[in-house]
């Protein structure tokens, strides 16, 4: 999206360089193909030219770029390519403005684009540039876009609750194919140490049975047949699950004593920028913070009497969520006057699991961050283009 009288990529632009550095990196700059309705194409990219083998500055995994691979002939240099799309921003404001742009690809890639000269700035330009430019598009779309028309998160609620067992694989994909942004899901700790994705404090075995969550162990619970053939699954084992059908994850945390397993999961298969924590409990939400800071947080509670912006603050949290699915209608307690409070403190609202068409409307209307709900096609609406 660019802006017009755009000065801030103007800034970019013209940033200070070596002529002959700019030369190179615009001699082997990526020719990219787009499909032919595609309305959104590069502003910039920021190189780096390596002449020895050195860590990449751009990729934040690391990667090594090797002048001198293994087995080959070494290279004179090697260049790499940064390349800035504004759609690529994370936030809700952007997703809103991409769902009203949305066309259907003709497979048709005969849009070329290659990249002009000045649009080459060496990366740390670029990266010194990217706060400026998100803030700039996300003021100027929080000026053009009303709350009404908000693309909100879409929360499979324990996976899809109304088609298929709580809190399983099966559940997690079916939530995918019904346009579920992220699925919700409920982790406790078992006997012998597995964060495992179960609700209630015990599951029921056919012969009914109990078997508790925190004295059994994980082979045992596994054992256990939650319907249509599935099993309890890992935390590990679900975020493998949310990575490959490309869902966020709503962790709430049911159990004290899986807070450091969850961190760990986090961080070993990389999901922490992908997963938001939830609790009723403001000192396990704030143990989980402490220990993962970059971690996106949200506050749970019941009554509509509690100040939400000053439990919120408390432990730092990203979100409040309210939990009032048993009202008769409980989108009119998000009153302005509360809404308004709560965006001041720059509080983003994610709501109870809904499946009432009218409540979901009306909370569309709103312009929330987030709902929740057994059934996740009732969250893309009437119009959804998506």
């Amino acid at each position: 999206m660019v802006i017009p009288d755009d000065s801030i990529l103007s800034a970019l632009w013209n940033s200070p360089q070596d002529d002959e550095a700019r030369a190179l990196a615009a001699c082997y700059a990526p020719v990219l193909r787009f499909d032919a309705r595609e309305p959104f194409l590069p502003l910039a990219a920021g190189y780096t030219i390596f002449r020895h083998t050195g860590t990449s500055p751009s990729f934040q995994r690391g990667r090594q770029i090797e002048l001198v691979p293994e087995g080959q002939p070494p290279a004179s240099f090697a260049i790499e390519y940064a390349i800035w799309w504004d759609w690529d921003i994370g936030h809700l404001l952007v997703h809103t403005y991409l769902s009203q742009q949305a066309f259907e690809p003709s497979g048709d890639f005969s849009q070329v684009f290659r990249f002009a000269p000045q649009m080459l700035v060496p990366w740390p330009a670029l990266c010194d540039w990217m706060p400026v430019r998100v803030n700039a598009c996300l003021d100027r779309l929080a000026r053009e876009i009303q709350p009404a028309d908000y693309r909100f998160l879409r929360v499979g609620h324990r996976g899809a609750a109304a088609h298929a067992p709580d809190n399983t694989l099966l559940g997690f994909r079916r939530a995918a194919a019904l346009g579920a942004d992220m699925v919700e899901c409920d982790v406790q700790v078992t006997a012998d140490g597995q964060v495992v994705v179960v609700h209630d404090p015990y599951l029921t075995v056919a012969d009914g049975c109990i078997r508790p969550i925190r004295r059994s162990t994980l082979a045992e619970l596994q054992a256990v047949d939650l319907g249509e053939g599935e099993h309890i699954p890992t935390l590990a084992e679900a975020i493998e699950v949310c990575k490959d059908e490309q869902l966020g994850t709503y962790i709430e945390l049911k159990d004290g004593a899986a807070l450091p397993g969850v961190v760990h999961a986090l961080r070993e298969q990389d999901f922490v920028h992908h997963t938001i924590a939830g609790s009723f409990r403001p000192d396990w939400l704030m143990e989980v913070k402490t220990a993962m800071p970059e971690l996106a947080t949200s506050i749970l509670f019941g009554s509509p009497h509690l100040d939400a912006v000053r439990l919120a603050q408390s432990v730092r949290a990203t979100y409040v969520r309210p939990c009032w699915e048993r009202f008769p209608h409980p989108s009119s307690l998000l009153t302005p006057e509360w809404v308004a409070r709560v965006r001041e403190a720059e509080l983003g609202i994610i709501c109870w699991h809904e499946e009432r068409p009218e409540e979901i409307a009306a909370l569309r209307h709103v312009g929330v961050d987030g709902i929740c709900s057994d059934a996740p096609e009732l969250l893309r609406g009437p119009q959804s283009k998506e």
